[in-house]
């Protein structure tokens, strides 16, 4: 049951984010194995879940609108791979502050694709979060601080503008599709993305600890179902800050 704007939204993304973190610290235990076989084993089990789901008819999915459906896939996977490449590269903490920046992106595009106005006070906050994204791009050395903002930074970056834009697909298809049929294309996209990569031996190397993927796999996907579900209760601006201050 929807509660538009209620407090059962913001509970939902609090859980999403808890989930999100458990994520991210197991991408980064798992940084010996390929960022292929990762993210494979993330959508493969996205798409077990949410089968399984359907076949025992606990849920429902609902496909109406099968382009805006495949953008979010193709938008959603390149969001993940970047952003799980990112941990394994410049480290958990960096990755982070980076990719979480979405909601930056995603509030300006809600203002020029959805016309949704932005306060003068919130522009203010969200130059200062852009100020602050800058300032974890230094390093600090025993020569001094030096800016270093490099090709995988400049992923993770990409990994937080592919979001914004998956975000904004998502806000559209829930009038009309339910949040089990956009998580699903997402993950059934992914997989038939990265399945060959994924299962190329010279590309991916040997698999070890491969039920820590499985706990990857379980993790993103309650945490990619309730943010997908508290998305269409609570309007994306102020929702998106309040989980970027928690995901941060």
């Amino acid at each position: 049951m929807k509660r538009e704007g209620s407090s059962y939204g913001i509970f939902l993304m609090i859980l999403s984010v808890i989930a999100f973190g458990i994520m991210t610290t197991l991408v980064r235990s798992m940084s010996h194995v390929s960022t292929y076989i990762t993210v494979f084993v993330r959508f493969a089990i996205g798409v077990g879940v949410i089968g399984i789901l359907a076949m025992m008819r606990k849920i429902d999915l609902k496909f109406v609108r099968s382009p805006l459906l495949l953008l979010r896939g193709i938008t959603g996977t390149a969001s993940v791979a970047l952003f799980y490449l990112a941990i394994i590269k410049i480290g958990m903490g960096k990755a982070s502050v980076y990719s979480y920046s979405y909601p930056l992106f995603a509030s300006l595009l809600s203002a020029i694709v959805l016309k949704e106005k932005i306060q003068t006070a919130k522009w203010l906050m969200m130059l200062l979060a852009l100020i602050g994204i800058v300032m974890v791009s230094f390093q600090f050395t025993e020569s001094g601080k030096s800016w270093s903002f490099g090709w995988f930074d400049f992923l993770a970056m990409l990994s937080a503008i592919t979001n914004a834009v998956s975000i904004l697909i998502v806000k559209k298809l829930h009038g009309t599709d339910n949040s089990y049929a956009i998580f699903f294309a997402q993950s059934i996209v992914g997989f038939w993305i990265f399945l060959v990569p994924a299962n190329l031996p010279e590309l991916t190397g040997p698999i070890t600890s491969s039920y820590i993927l499985i706990f990857i796999g379980l993790a993103s996907a309650c945490a990619q179902l309730l943010n997908t579900e508290a998305t269409a209760m609570y309007p994306l601006p102020p929702a998106h800050r309040f989980t970027c201050s928690f995901q941060l």
